[in-house]
């Protein structure tokens, strides 16, 4: 199943490309207890909903830049009918080789939980961390429903340049 949601993720890339928006850091945000420190960046918390339909909004994804440590953070914060109950949610955030938006040469990337595994959280997935000075970052987040429906966010450009 990770391959159909790596697929989706592709494809919310690929429309990404599209939208150059380049994102800058806000004012200091509470990491609420995630695990993130630093400032939540501007745009963010991102909405997931599905691409596909109408849908309601399943979670959110949140990202911090800390400029003492030049690390970005991500967490995906379920919301809506999913919200305390355990259903599979992902996080990932990517380090690009660039510092223009762009194209995205991922450099490194991480993801909770890990590649070719699975996790039912009950509240969020993360944090992940990568290194983000001097680097654009991207992100992507799913998150269930208990009902089997799904959300996603994705932006492969200038999330946080």
């Amino acid at each position: 199943m990770r391959g159909t949601r790596r697929l989706a993720a592709a494809g919310a890339f690929i429309l990404a490309l599209s939208g150059g928006a380049t994102v800058a850091t806000t004012q200091s945000a509470s990491a609420g207890g995630w695990g993130c420190t630093g400032t939540e960046v501007s745009g963010s918390p991102f909405p997931e909903t599905n691409f596909y339909v109408n849908s309601p909004i399943y979670g959110y994804i949140h990202i911090y830049y800390d400029a003492s440590t030049g690390y970005n953070c991500a967490v995906n914060v379920k919301t809506g009918s999913g919200y305390g109950v355990p259903t599979d949610t992902e996080i990932e955030l990517q380090e690009c080789a660039q510092d223009v938006p762009g194209t995205c040469t991922v450099i490194n990337d991480q993801w909770d939980p890990p590649v070719n595994s699975t996790a039912l959280y009950t509240y969020y997935a993360g944090p992940v961390r990568v290194y983000g000075k001097g680097h654009c970052i991207s992100y992507y987040g799913l998150a269930f429903a208990p009902d089997g429906t799904y959300g996603m966010a994705g932006n492969a450009q200038g999330t946080h340049c």
